[in-house]
């Protein structure tokens, strides 16, 4: 009987445990998900490959938009279309790279048809691991001179990011 009792309290205390997580993972800062680098440079893009021919011309006048994804991941296709329409509002403006941490055939299965940013494919994971990335989708918004100026998870209803908030920070 004290055992059941004792069970039923570890169970109360890790059911308790397990729901304070979910809710303080919901509202925590992006640093959650990865070290902050707010005001720090962009880290070097150095991609092997590249699903259009080559990587972009990245120079000191056009802001980055990385978002960092897996393709195994449900948000996925909600990601890469709001990516499509992004761009597509900010052409000219802005330089959306969004880097998957799969493999080619895995990237392919997942990108929608009118594709108009630039993936990278990064199987090592190398930029993430650099940025102690550990919850994605995850996003850095940098001005033109490659210092980050937003970073966290785009989707976070509390820290939203969308082209609203995009033309705001870059003052667009």
């Amino acid at each position: 009987m004290l055992s059941r009792i004792a069970f039923f309290l570890l169970f109360l205390v890790f059911l308790q445990g397990g729901l304070g997580n979910v809710y303080a993972q919901e509202n925590q800062p992006s640093s959650f998900w990865a070290s902050s680098h707010l005001g720090k440079e962009l880290p070097m893009i150095q991609l092997k490959q590249w699903w259009q021919s080559k990587a972009p011309a990245l120079n000191d006048t056009i802001p980055i938009l990385m978002v960092f994804w897996m393709p195994k991941s449900a948000e996925s296709p909600l990601l890469l279309e709001t990516l499509n329409e992004w761009q597509n509002a900010l052409s000219g403006q802005l330089v959306i790279i969004a880097v998957a941490g799969a493999g080619y055939h895995a990237v392919k299965s997942k990108l929608p048809d009118n594709l108009s940013y630039y993936v990278g494919i990064d199987t090592k994971q190398k930029i993430q691991t650099n940025m102690r990335i550990s919850g994605l989708p995850y996003a850095v918004l940098t001005n033109a001179h490659k210092k980050i100026i937003w970073e966290g998870y785009p989707f976070a209803h509390h820290h939203i990011l969308n082209v609203r908030v995009i033309k705001e920070l870059l003052q667009l």
